[in-house]
């Protein structure tokens, strides 16, 4: 609506003489700035939203995968201590089990979604509080189910997140 309102303020300082024509393009110019503010702003919101909402896509699959690499491999150590350094296989190992080359890729799809996290949200106070960052890059104190839940950490905050860029700028 500002926008519309500074183009007819525009139109009447120039055709009726009795405004002064800078008291009519001061507040064309008022107008165009608070319309320009609230365009920035929709388009804010839908930037931050469509980063949290692609951040929760990767985390299901990242918990999807870790819940499939569970069910698959069971008794495995590497399964159990996923950020852990102990189990991992030598350099030059070329005979890994099944289980250890799961367990690597989705370590590595998990640190590249902790990078991408880090990269949206990594000035964020209540980030520095998530979990699983005290395990990262590895931990031997962190089992499969302190890395489920850190992970589920994650999603709340992405979560509320959301919903507070919602609460925001909502108009």
């Amino acid at each position: 609506m500002t926008g519309v309102a500074s183009l007819i303020f525009l139109v009447i300082g120039l055709w009726w003489q009795p405004i002064p024509r800078w008291a009519v393009f001061l507040a064309a110019a008022i107008c165009y700035v608070i319309a320009s503010f609230r365009v920035w702003q929709r388009e804010h919101k839908i930037a931050l939203q469509d980063g949290d909402r692609r951040l929760l896509r990767e985390l299901k699959i990242l918990i999807e995968g870790f819940f499939e690499i569970m069910r698959r491999f069971p008794q495995s150590e590497s399964v159990r201590f996923p950020l852990s350094i102990r189990w991992r296989p030598s350099v030059g190992t070329t005979n890994i089990p099944a289980d250890q080359q799961e367990v690597i890729r989705w370590t590595k799809r998990c640190h590249v979604f902790l990078d991408l996290l880090d990269n949206i949200h990594g000035k964020e106070p209540d980030i520095k509080e998530l979990t699983v960052l005290k395990y990262v890059p590895f931990s031997d104190g962190c089992s499969s189910l302190e890395c489920l839940r850190s992970l589920y950490e994650i999603e709340s905050f992405l979560l509320k997140n959301v919903l507070l860029v919602d609460s925001k700028y909502s108009s």
